[in-house]
């Protein structure tokens, strides 16, 4: 079944996990689905518009100058990300970010890029690639919610300080480029081999 995953987060946003399986033939003829050259890109995109029409009873979606994308018919905001053939898409009444992810050795081996000196130690608990995916994805969620205000650098400016297993919470620590700093609480939980993230 396509639908992995659909749940509310403190009745502010609703999000859903979904495997992108189907054609949804009826979308193929939309010009600007039409437009789009990357068949993974134009399957993503058809999925994203399903589900909007379908869950959320949202259709208008646009992106910013910043290619965040937004929902020109609401008030609402909406956050997008998938890996591989897995798309998640949320909605909610304030701003916000996820991510979703497989763990797998490339977090690892491109680890020295987005780890900060502050980010959490891995625990017995987990592997190596989890733990290493888990804190990208958490710096991919916060990227994404702050990303009309700066573009956060992940090594620099985020850092993923602990992990609370028993709650599934990371608490995350930003530091913007004009001095101010802010504390986040970002959830995260295992879905079909992948981490999906989201900022509270």
């Amino acid at each position: 079944m396509p639908l992995l995953k659909h749940f509310k987060s403190n009745n502010q946003k609703q999000i859903i996990v979904w495997r992108m399986e189907e054609e949804f033939l009826e979308y193929q003829s939309i010009p600007e689905i039409r437009e789009i050259k990357h068949s993974s890109r134009r399957k993503e995109k058809i999925a994203v518009l399903y589900l909007l029409a379908n869950f959320f009873d949202e259709v208008e979606l646009s992106y910013d100058d910043q290619g965040k994308p937004q929902l020109s018919n609401s008030n609402k905001f909406i956050s997008i990300s998938h890996s591989n053939a897995i798309l998640a898409v949320g909605i909610g009444n304030n701003d916000f970010g996820l991510d979703i992810e497989k763990p797998t050795h490339k977090a690892v081996r491109i680890s020295k890029k987005f780890i900060h000196d502050n980010d959490f130690r891995i625990v017995e608990s987990m592997s190596e690639s989890f733990h290493k995916t888990l804190i990208w994805s958490a710096k991919e969620a916060i990227f994404k919610k702050y990303s009309q205000r700066e573009h956060l650098i992940f090594k620099k400016q985020i850092a993923v300080e602990s992990i609370d297993e028993a709650g599934q919470l990371l608490n995350v620590k930003i530091e913007f480029s004009d001095g101010s700093v802010r504390n986040e609480k970002l959830s995260y939980c295992s879905i079909d081999d992948f981490i999906l993230v989201y900022s509270n």
